[in-house]
């Protein structure tokens, strides 16, 4: 067996025996795609799971503004983890609600109390609330609850709320989230006043639970005050004009366009597509800009999966060479004959003219269906190809749009692997791949695992072993989620979207200029 020495930059660690960590992005390739996407959708995560935590959280604040009025961060913790329990019992003896906050523990509780038989039975949620009771009793661990560790920074950034004022110290309503707060109190109605006190007691029976059904993620009712403000809030309209909320009505309105075009829920995967093969035609009304940059995500996410693919395939190799081993050369050119490359033209011909009668989506396709699969050979090859059509489209983005990716120039992006290519125009596309298969991928690993390390994470899938590759361990290729199947559920809870598509207010909001 070969064992050159590999030449790698200063500081690779030696093979270690540390806790191995599952390690995720091996290539470091997520920042970009997820400044897209964050940029495109501000104000949702995707651990936002429900819209009416917006205006429920709203209203909490200045119940909790009016009635409480303590700036002591555990009262208001108390208070709000209180809220959020509470809204999670009487979504849980509805048994229907999907994505809220402790539903799991929620309904253990609804369980034990209902095989009893008797609606009167009570359930104590006070300790779990309490965010000093210990991990194993909460309702939910992060101290911070639904609010503190996700809703709250998603409504800062939609400018709902403050959440860093010096003066009072804890979060409260901007005036733009008035109309969500005062929507929700009207749509509740004198539940209020039971809900308060509820919480106050910091226990419920299942009849208080049932009353409370109103208040569900569910039971926005179309055309009200409350659905109008979300819609509202979602479509950018509540608060002062920003680059945020401009971005994220632009991608609401480009969904209720496909969805209804296509007379049903539209689904994230198809969606991606449909703004790639866009681009720059979005359709009447539509803004390019926004459409041209989730081409530009999903361009970029494309190139990070050829290149998983390609980290995938090594592993396969060095997985299969004596002891796990092999040298970085027998590596490369093990992936560069799978590649197959006919003729072995120049770089520069092979990514003008490589598979032109194939779309990216039937490459991509076929590149992860082969990962899947195990077959190695299909992967490789298909990865190179998709490589060389990604080039080629990134020579149509426009340089404004390029500009979304404001990343620093250490992370691999199609734009910086675009600018990499150039320097292999004139070398044979064997060498051009080889090079982009050791420096682009194997030795990219290493560095980023490398700089996991220093924060004790071994995130190694390869690693160093006197001169040669040691295959450690496997990872899964999949594409990312950009958020948009929490704004498609957003969208269906404030009543413009349903099973059917795009609903009469989903139109009168498309229509809206």
């Amino acid at each position: 067996m070969a064992t050159q020495p590999m030449e790698f930059e200063p500081g690779f660690p030696q093979w270690t025996e540390i806790g191995q960590d599952s390690g995720l992005d091996p290539l470091g390739m997520q920042r970009p795609i997820e400044v897209l996407f964050q940029s495109l959708l501000p104000g949702i995560s995707t651990i936002t799971l429900r819209l009416r935590y917006y205006s429920f959280f709203a209203w909490a604040l200045e119940v909790y503004a009016k009635t409480k009025g303590q700036t002591d961060p555990r009262t208001f913790n108390v208070f709000h983890r209180r809220a959020e329990v509470l809204l999670a019992l009487a979504s849980a003896r509805n048994g229907s609600e999907l994505g809220v906050t402790g539903i799991e523990w929620a309904g253990r509780q609804i369980s034990g109390v209902e095989d009893g038989g008797d609606s009167n039975q009570v359930i104590h949620f006070d300790v779990a609330a309490d965010p000093d009771t210990p991990p194993e009793h909460r309702y939910l661990r992060n101290k911070g609850g639904a609010f503190g560790a996700i809703y709250s920074t998603q409504m800062a950034e939609m400018g709902l709320i403050e959440l860093a004022n010096e003066e009072i110290g804890l979060p409260f309503c901007t005036s733009a989230a008035l109309p969500l707060a005062h929507g929700f109190e009207e749509a509740i109605g004198d539940r209020s006043t039971d809900f308060l006190q509820i919480l106050d007691t910091g226990k419920a029976s299942i009849s208080q639970l049932d009353d409370l059904s109103v208040c569900l993620p569910s039971k926005v009712v179309a055309g009200s005050i409350e659905q109008s403000g979300l819609a509202d809030a979602l479509l950018g309209r509540l608060g002062r004009p920003s680059s945020g909320n401009a971005a994220r009505r632009e991608t609401i309105r480009l969904l209720l366009s496909q969805a209804g075009k296509v007379g049903k829920r539209p689904r994230t995967d198809d969606l991606k597509w449909e703004f790639f093969e866009l681009a720059n035609q979005p359709g009447e009304g539509l803004s390019s800009e926004i459409c041209e940059a989730w081409a530009l995500y999903q361009a970029c996410d494309l190139c990070r999966l050829a290149y998983e693919c390609l980290l995938a395939a090594a592993l396969v190799a060095v997985r299969g060479g004596p002891a796990a081993r092999l040298s970085m050369q027998e590596a490369v050119a093990a992936l560069t004959q799978q590649a197959k490359i006919s003729g072995d033209p120049s770089f520069k011909d092979f990514l003008a003219s490589a598979c032109t009668d194939r779309t990216i989506r039937d490459v991509s396709e076929a590149m992860l269906a082969a990962q899947r699969r195990g077959e190695i050979g299909e992967m490789v090859k298909s990865s190179v190809f998709l490589i060389a059509q990604l080039y080629r489209r990134s020579k149509e983005f426009s340089p404004k749009v390029i500009e979304w990716l404001n990343v620093d120039d250490y992370f691999q992006s199609l734009v910086s692997e675009a600018r990499f290519y150039e320097g292999l125009l004139k070398i044979q596309t064997s060498e051009a791949v080889g090079r982009i298969i050791s420096e682009r991928v194997i030795k990219r690993h290493l560095w980023v695992a490398s700089r996991k390390l220093r924060s004790k994470a071994y995130t190694f899938l390869l690693e160093p072993d006197e001169g040669v590759l040691r295959y450690r361990d496997d990872f899964r290729v999949s594409p990312s989620s950009p958020r948009l199947d929490q704004a498609i559920q957003f969208l269906e809870d404030c009543k413009l979207l349903d099973e059917a598509g795009i609903t009469l207010l989903g139109k009168e909001e498309l229509a809206r200029t």
